[in-house]
């Protein structure tokens, strides 16, 4: 029986939690979209979602090559990346204008055809915004992987090869903010006037409007209230100082990390593609970041079309959740859905992605596919787990496997957190962990962001971390080394 992903393909792999319709515009929009307006990009894409849980697979060479292939263009000029950027931001625009007609519209007068045109409007929009900032995948993967041989190249020859881990956290620390540290501080400049006496609720209404979408996820989308904003209010006030000090000297973090960083490639005497990689991989974090930004209220649009097909075709709304978009299209036109195929889909789905087509697996070909999947693992005979350090630091602690939002009643305090990856619904739970453990990520991922704010050591990219690690489990993490072992 011939395999469903091709002999030779080294799977490169994402996961997270995840329903197949907000999941599968990624691979779309990196394999067919992209393709479309630019001469990079991967020629298969894997997609599979089980039990709520997406893994994305790429050819690691496919990515590696690209990244190659981008920096010499970015050496060969040095606006390439911005000039990128730049053209991404005008499909930016597009598509939050789509997300407007939305809004304008009164969705439940359209017909079911105008409706579909507008679904259709919004998938073209959005998945053409998607396309390029998937880009900055392919620059994390490789230059993640070219910086840390470089350096530690480097260091042997000037005999600090012992101290790599300390300055490898130290020249890939955030020179700028994220997204959720804008919400964050412009939050935070709310609680200092509450706590100064002054009436804020003006400000939490402008916040909540402003911010409502920031805990959606490929799961789903939630709003968020102008109560759930004063709760947190609430919670930072507890803590006057550290109000304090965020909302005078957050800004000075980062020009702080900047200054240090250059310092420190002075020091050493760093090469000037170290230097290069470096603000490369600065560059498409911050695009990666403002891709995610964008990619949460896509979530919000896509619930709100989703739910009124749902109010008038009586399909319920969690099936339409394992819906493709142009199946939805399809129904508003009159197509019928087999609700059998999508009730499967619930357990196990396989999408395969080329430049000329997605194909849809069905259930025994998507077993098949989960298991090629995890033939690429090995998990025999091992005593440690190695990963890349994110954040300094060791400690002892219990193991909580949290995949989805629905797991995260069970984190206690002092927990060792172990997931697939972070993402910003997770920021909640962050802030009790004892430690951090990611299967996914690299320096640059929303993980080790977090671990460096809230000071928590972090190992990212284990691989197997979920797989090995079972709940309960007593482990000590040791990010001075990059080893999880179990006690």
């Amino acid at each position: 029986m011939n395999k469903l992903i091709p002999e030779g393909v080294k799977l490169w792999i994402q996961e997270g939690a995840a329903n197949l319709h907000f999941g599968w515009y990624v691979a779309y929009s990196f394999i067919t979209v992209l393709r479309s307006f630019f001469d990079l990009y991967c020629t298969i894409v894997v997609l599979q979602i089980k039990d709520n849980i997406f893994t994305y697979c790429y050819d690691e060479r496919e990515l590696l090559a690209i990244g190659k292939e981008f920096e010499k263009r970015q050496l060969a000029n040095a606006n390439y990346t911005q000039e990128l950027i730049s053209d991404w931001n005008e499909r930016v625009e597009a598509f939050y204008q789509a997300c407007q007609e939305i809004h304008e519209s009164d969705l439940s007068e359209l017909t079911d055809e105008q409706l579909a045109l507008l679904f259709e409007k919004f998938l073209n929009k959005y998945t053409e915004e998607y396309a390029a900032p998937l880009l900055a995948d392919c620059l994390g993967c490789y230059c993640e992987i070219e910086i840390q041989d470089l350096l530690k190249s480097h260091l042997k020859k000037i005999e600090k090869e012992d101290q790599f881990t300390r300055y490898l956290t130290a020249l890939t620390a955030p020179i700028r903010d994220s997204f959720i540290g804008e919400e964050k501080i412009e939050l935070l400049g709310i609680t200092k006037d509450s706590i100064d006496g002054k009436d804020v609720s003006k400000a939490v209404a402008a916040h909540q409007q402003k911010w409502f979408w920031i805990q959606n996820s490929y799961l789903r989308a939630i709003v968020l209230s102008e109560d759930d904003f004063m709760q947190r209010i609430k919670e930072h006030g507890k803590d006057q100082a550290y109000v304090l000090d965020k909302v005078v000297h957050y800004s000075e973090e980062f020009t702080k990390t900047k200054t240090e960083r250059e310092q420190l490639l002075d020091k050493i005497g760093a090469s000037k593609r170290l230097r290069v990689l470096l603000y490369l991989m600065d560059d498409h974090t911050f695009w990666q970041d403002e891709r995610k930004k964008v990619n949460l209220q896509a979530d919000h649009h896509i619930d709100l079309l989703l739910k009124e097909v749902n109010r008038r075709k009586k399909i319920p709304f969690d099936d339409l959740l394992y819906t493709i978009p142009f199946e939805v299209i399809d129904l508003l036109r009159g197509e019928p859905v087999d609700l059998s195929i999508i009730q499967k889909r619930k357990e196990i789905v396989g999408i395969i992605y080329t430049p000329d087509q997605y194909l849809p697996l069905n259930y025994e070909d998507s077993v098949r596919l989960d298991k090629e999947i995890n033939s690429q693992y090995s998990m025999n005979g091992l005593a440690d787990l190695f990963g890349t350090v994110a954040n300094l630091g060791k400690v002892r602690g219990k193991v909580k496997i949290l995949m989805e939002p629905d797991d995260f009643k069970l984190m206690e305090k002092g927990d060792v957190l172990v997931t697939s990856m972070t993402r910003p619904e997770f920021v909640p739970i962050l802030k009790k962990a004892a430690a951090i453990v990611t299967d996914e990520g690299g320096l640059t991922c929303h993980a080790a962001i977090v671990a460096r704010e809230l000071d928590v050591p972090c190992i990212v990219g284990t691989k197997i971390a979920t797989k090995v690690l079972k709940n309960g489990d007593s482990v000590e993490v040791n990010a001075n080394h990059g080893v999880v072992r179990i006690l």
